[in-house]
């Protein structure tokens, strides 16, 4: 393990560099953005994958909690807003199918002043994508949804994916992360 650690920090990947990528929150909120607002970042891009049929967002709700207690940092994405994420109108294929708006929610981060004295810091924006069933998704997609009902929300206990299992959650990702880039003008 020290040898791959030092083979990260000669590529170049420390803790304070201006990119970061990390993934899983390691069930401390599983999403990973923690310890992006711990940094004070400016973008960021949250996937959120995990198993959520009933769309309570456990996930991202805890990671709110933590972020609002240990750094007084708040995102300001409400549940009407996420309410367009949930699945609502219904599909022509397969029966019974339902879509959502979109894929994802832009949000504002305001962090607290930086020096500690009271008044407004840094604002920062939130995009969090999730795993909901979309419109434009392709016919062997919508076969694997008819075929395996719990799609998108498969347990992640079996961690072998068959090739149209991956490439049904390929797609759906790129569909999702298409229209959000799209619709956040982030396109440059």
């Amino acid at each position: 393990a020290y040898e791959i650690l030092k083979l990260f920090r000669k590529a170049g990947y420390r803790e304070a560099r201006s990119f970061l990528e990390l993934s899983d929150g390691g069930h401390f909120e599983n999403n990973a953005f923690y310890e992006l607002i711990r940094r004070r970042a400016n973008l960021i891009i949250c996937c959120d994958g995990g198993a959520d049929p009933d769309f309570s967002f456990g996930d991202y709700q805890t990671g709110i909690d933590r972020i609002r207690t240990d750094f007084g940092v708040t995102i300001d994405i409400t549940a009407d807003q996420l309410g367009g994420i949930v699945p609502r109108s219904e599909g022509r294929f397969p029966a019974g199918v339902k879509l959502a708006n979109r894929g994802y929610e832009i949000g504002t981060i305001s962090y607290p002043s930086a020096n500690g004295v009271n008044g407004k810091g840094d604002t920062g924006t939130l995009i969090f994508l999730k795993t909901t069933m979309v419109k434009d998704l392709g016919i062997a997609t919508l076969k694997y949804r008819g075929k395996h009902p719990s799609f998108p929300d498969e347990t992640t206990a079996d961690q072998f994916f068959s090739a149209e299992q991956f490439e049904a959650y390929r797609e759906l990702g790129f569909r999702i992360g298409e229209a959000m880039i799209r619709d956040a003008g982030l396109e440059n």
